[in-house]
């Protein structure tokens, strides 16, 4: 009954680190950065960026699309979570998430790709200047924990470019890419142990160990 007790007060308390979510707030939080940062100039309206694929753009000039996650190894924990003297999780999962960002104009095809340019150009300025995404634009269980999160361009030859637009039966259109994390998973299991409260070494015991 105890354990109950404890389960139904932990779960209503603490608050969610890393939830199932978390991936899906990554991605948020970037759309919401450009989305604060790039609008009205040189993107007029917000619905024109936002996650989407290659293939799939509908109506974004602007596209992030997570194309790839891993966990990362520099970040990995053998350490459990002990909530009390009982009662612990196995260590969260640490995650890089993967993202390319893209831009297609809808101006006249005289000054597309001068436009498409000048959109990915402010862009990759914003992802610099907010290459640590703060409590101004996390969204969900990041917000929630006050977790921030650190964007880096990453280096990817043009040939690994073209292989990954082949993917979606596109040709090469220009793009850039980035990193973002590691963001942490947390396992929703709690276990249970016994931790050795006292131990008692008798008189007699003593004597029979010295003989």
């Amino acid at each position: 009954m105890e354990t109950i007790g404890f389960l139904k007060k932990y779960n209503k308390e603490e608050k969610t680190l890393g939830s199932y979510t978390i991936i899906a707030d990554v991605s948020r939080s970037i759309v919401e950065m450009l989305r604060k940062t790039m609008i009205p100039e040189p993107i007029q309206k917000e619905e024109e960026i936002g996650l989407c694929s290659p293939n799939d753009r509908g109506n974004h000039i602007l596209g992030i699309y997570l194309y790839d996650l891993d966990e990362n190894p520099e970040q990995r924990s053998k350490e459990r979570r002990y909530l009390d003297r009982e009662h612990y999780k196995e260590p969260p999962i640490s995650i890089n998430l993967y993202y390319m960002l893209f831009a297609y104009s809808d101006a006249d095809p005289a000054n597309r790709i001068y436009d498409e340019q000048r959109i990915l150009g402010r862009a990759i300025q914003q992802m610099n200047e907010n290459r640590r995404l703060t409590d101004e634009y996390v969204k969900g269980t990041l917000k929630e924990k006050e977790e921030f999160i650190e964007l880096a361009m990453i280096p990817i030859s043009l040939e690994e470019k073209v292989r990954i637009w082949s993917f979606f039966q596109q040709p090469y259109h220009i793009c850039t890419f980035y990193k973002a994390g590691p963001v942490f998973l947390e396992s929703t299991r709690i276990f249970q142990t016994k931790r050795v409260k006292e131990v008692h070494i008798s008189l007699e015991e003593k004597e029979k160990n010295k003989t």
